[in-house]
């Protein structure tokens, strides 16, 4: 930048026999204060979310046939993590009784009050029983209040019950073969966390490119994409740029 700076001072001031070497470093001094004050201007481009995510889950479903290749584990065990696997899908789509995260209202919630005894009309009054006046008839005594009657909380429903046997036979079928079944989740707990896709692409951008914003490009109608504003300048898309990045590094 300094060479074309010096080219533009040379230009204001001239040719001349007389020329002021202090006078050109003072104004391309100003000259690089000016630049350096300017914005920035913000680098970005496009990238279709949806086909690096279909990327990262292939890999992540390579991944696991790979370990299934390296651990060779016997055919009746592998029947019995598939077995689990097809309860667990089961599971996973199975609505979850709304009585197994919140309590049923129907139900009486019970306090250390319900066991006290009512309290004698005396006490209520803060004094004495009245004195009957000579030749009153004296009331007969009020009867004991009757005991409430208990409430019985209601049973299970059939679709309680269904849930509640569902979740035993996936646990029973998981038992047996959980180190296998959890060795496996953890490829597909990694390729799946939202964070993968996010690293990526900051690697590839702090890597290959120097682009400030990325914005997702999964509608391939530009109409619709949710970009407020953008430049008459062309805006690069970088999906093949990312997706060969991520096969790259995978391969080492």
């Amino acid at each position: 930048m300094k060479p074309l700076l010096l080219a533009l001072c040379f230009a204001v001031t001239g040719h001349s026999q007389e020329f002021n070497q202090r006078a050109v470093l003072d104004r391309l001094k100003a000259l690089e204060t000016e630049m350096a004050r300017r914005p920035v201007p913000v680098r970005w481009a496009y990238a279709n979310k949806s086909r690096i995510q279909s990327a990262i889950y292939e890999r992540g479903r390579e991944k696991v046939e790979e370990l299934k290749r390296a651990e060779a584990v016997p055919p009746d065990v592998e029947a019995k993590v598939v077995q689990y696997e097809a309860l667990n899908r089961q599971l996973m789509v199975k609505s979850r009784p709304v009585s197994f995260s919140t309590p049923s209202p129907t139900r009486p919630v019970r306090t250390g009050l319900d066991a006290l005894p009512p309290l004698p009309p005396k006490e209520l009054s803060g004094g004495l029983a009245p004195m009957p006046l000579p030749g009153a008839a004296v009331p007969p005594p009020t009867p004991p209040p009757a005991p409430p009657t208990p409430v019985v909380p209601p049973g299970p429903t059939a679709e309680e019950k269904e849930y509640e046997s569902l979740v035993k036979r996936v646990a029973e079928a998981k038992a047996p073969v959980a180190k296998v079944v959890e060795r496996r989740a953890e490829i597909t707990a990694k390729y799946h966390a939202p964070k993968f896709l996010e690293q990526l692409v900051a690697d590839y951008v702090k890597q290959k490119e120097h682009f400030d914003v990325v914005v997702d490009a999964s509608n391939d109608y530009a109409s619709s994409r949710s970009v407020l504003y953008r430049s008459a300048a062309e805006v690069p898309d970088i999906t093949e740029g990312i997706l060969q990045f991520f096969h790259d590094r995978e391969k080492r």
